[in-house]
């Protein structure tokens, strides 16, 4: 074609031949116009002279020298503002014609140098770290989509946010494999946090490149050629810090769900009762981890007749702000929304929740002991045993979570599904040296019991719990445990004798009470409370505990304790014996009461117990 003319005025002349190429539906940003050397902003065309050589070789641009301005410097941009659509399709003519895609793809097909990426979408988490691959081997190509062995690294040479933003050298390039230039991969240079998308943040980005082939041959610039979005991370919470409780709690933070949450609380407190804490959205830049967090509160659970009214601040501080606070438990969930600027929310948004429970005053306990016994523990035998002629058996009372437990052997032999109980039992027995008759003895090992199960019998026994709450039809509540969960369970131990003759009609036994906290832990002597009726000192349950009633007349003999630690317990007395026995060996029994410390013993446990199933 030769060098061009004087005046000429087509765009890229210098190239030499010439092939005019005219994008169709192709959106090139220009963030720079002017050129180097130059404060001139060129925002549409270029300078056109009557200076054909380019480039200039003895000057600046801009300089004297008219040498130092090309004819058409290719700097041209063409600005559009509102499209104009139209049925019809723009086409070219010269010695040929057709439409301009079509001329463009021949182009194109006939180009051998980089045209495009063997992938143009790509993505990672917030939460990597700074020098992570996130996309490994890919490769440049020409039109055939053949991979280009280059000469060397691509550069990047712009990285632009989706708001038009240059952010260039917050990914590099490399190659996949050192000096072979035909995969590579792109990493990131920095941390990031997924954010609420604005004109001040961005969670996607696009990146140019420029590449050299055949030894500088082709020289080829790839123009917001890939896509990179961010990955969201849901957020975390660490778990809630108490505030104001006499618990040890207070000031400590606690893991979220945690069993009982935090007791310690009054209904004269007013205020911030604690924190939702170390809430983080899910990127690894810990300098923004709690950039655009929303917090919001509900309460899933409170006493009945409370008024309270709760807010929550947007660093999760938990306030009463009205109302009146009602003995018993508050359970609260706090949601923590990430990418939620001023809790207005990212098409992209995730959240998170933690729940905690705040016990005011003491609670109830939960509703299989405040029902008390069925009568079902009434009908077992537990009169003298056979070593007076009797046919009673020592009695087991087990408040615990498996309504299978059956007996006290350590383990499963057959249909009897052990408490383990034997095991401290065998304990005890040893330290009572030459007291008894021993626990161990007198029950076979745990094997020969008259067994109650808490939970079995007042869910599933004979004669369980039925209520009655029209217009509903008669129901069975879903007891989960007979393990005391809260509040303050009674336990009474009772030896009772019916009228007798003759001269002999003194009746004894001995009883301990065990505690384990959940059914894979040790069992130990339990701890009753102070101002318990029988011990009000509170302290360690003795291993040996003596009844005894004696004389012709019906009579009771009682022992009360009251406990509070949240977990497993069992009542294990050692059978009857004493002279009544050989008197009547019927005429008296072990028996085991227990209800809520805190109120009357109900007559209507479906209405009057109000602590969890």
């Amino acid at each position: 074609m030769g060098y061009a003319g004087a005046v000429q005025s087509f765009y890229n002349v210098e190239q030499n031949p010439l092939a005019v190429v005219v994008k169709i539906g192709a959106e090139d940003t220009q963030p720079n116009l002017t050129q180097p050397g130059s404060p001139q902003l060129n925002t549409l065309g270029a300078k056109v002279t009557n200076n054909g050589a380019f480039p200039s070789t003895t000057a600046p641009p801009e300089s004297s020298d008219p040498a130092g301005i090309g004819c058409m410097y290719p700097f041209l941009s063409v600005s559009e503002t509102e499209p104009v659509e139209s049925l019809l399709e723009i086409f070219y003519e010269t010695s040929t014609s057709g439409n301009f895609v079509d001329l463009n793809d021949t182009v194109l097909a006939d180009y051998g140098g980089v045209t495009k990426t063997s992938l143009t979408l790509g993505s990672f988490d917030e939460d990597v770290p700074s020098g992570t691959d996130i996309i490994t081997s890919f490769d440049f190509q020409d039109s055939a989509g053949n991979t280009l062995t280059l000469d060397s690294v691509p550069i990047i040479t712009q990285v632009l946010d989706s708001n038009g933003n240059d952010v260039t050298g917050i990914f590099s390039i490399s190659e996949s494999v050192p000096t072979i230039y035909d995969k590579f991969d792109l990493e990131t240079n920095s941390l990031f946090w997924y954010g609420y998308s604005s004109v001040t943040k961005s969670n996607q980005w696009f990146v140019s490149f420029q590449t050299s082939y055949q030894a500088g041959a082709f020289i080829d610039v790839l123009s917001n050629e890939i896509t990179i979005d961010l990955n969201n991370i849901a957020p975390t919470i660490g778990g809630f810090t108490p505030a104001q409780t006499s618990s040890a709690d207070n000031g400590v933070q606690q893991a979220c769900s945690k069993p009982g949450g935090t007791v310690g609380y009054d209904t004269t407190m007013t205020g911030v009762f604690g924190q939702f804490t170390n809430a983080k959205n899910g990127s690894a830049d810990v300098t923004n981890e709690t950039q655009d967090l929303c917090y919001t509160l509900s309460v899933t659970s409170e006493p009945v007749g409370s008024t309270a009214i709760w807010a929550i601040s947007q660093d999760g501080t938990l306030s009463l702000t009205s109302g009146t606070l009602i003995n018993g438990t508050y359970i609260f969930e706090c949601t923590v929304t990430d990418a939620a600027s001023s809790c207005v929310l990212d098409a992209g948004s995730l959240d998170t929740t933690c729940e905690y429970e705040l016990v005011f005053g003491t609670p109830p306990t939960n509703q299989a002991i405040c029902a008390g016994p069925t009568s079902e523990l009434g009908l077992l035998d537990t009169s003298c045993p056979s070593s007076f002629g009797g046919t009673g058996l020592p009695l087991e009372v087990f408040f615990g979570a498996n309504r299978f437990v059956n007996s006290g052997i350590a383990g499963i032999a057959g249909a009897n599904i052990g408490s383990d109980t034997t095991t401290i039992m065998g304990t005890i027995d040893t330290a009572l040296g030459a007291l008894g008759p021993k626990y161990g003895f007198t029950s076979n090992n745990g094997l020969n019991l008259s067994y109650y199960n808490v939970l079995q019998e007042i869910r599933y026994g004979a004669d369980k719990t039925e209520c009655v709450i029209l217009p509903d039809p008669v129901f069975t509540p879903a007891y989960t445990t007979g393990a005391l969960t809260q509040g303050i369970m009674a336990i009474q131990a009772i030896l009772t004798k019916s009228v007798t003759t003759g001269t002999q009609h003194t009746y004894k036994t001995n009883f301990t009470i065990v505690y384990r906290p959940t059914s894979s832990d040790a069992w130990q002597l339990a701890t009753c409370l102070v101002g318990s009726p029988s011990q009000p000192a509170g302290g360690t349950v003795g291993n040996f505990n003596e009844l005894e009633v004696l004389g012709p007349g019906a009579t009771t003999a009682s022992i009360t304790y009251f406990f509070q630690n949240v977990g497993e317990y069992a009542v294990r007395n050692n059978g009857l014996h004493a002279v009544g026995c050989n008197n009547c060996d019927s005429c008296a029994s072990f028996t085991v009461n227990y209800y809520d410390a805190q109120q009357v013993q109900p007559v209507l446990p479906c209405i009057e117990c109000l602590g969890p199933l």
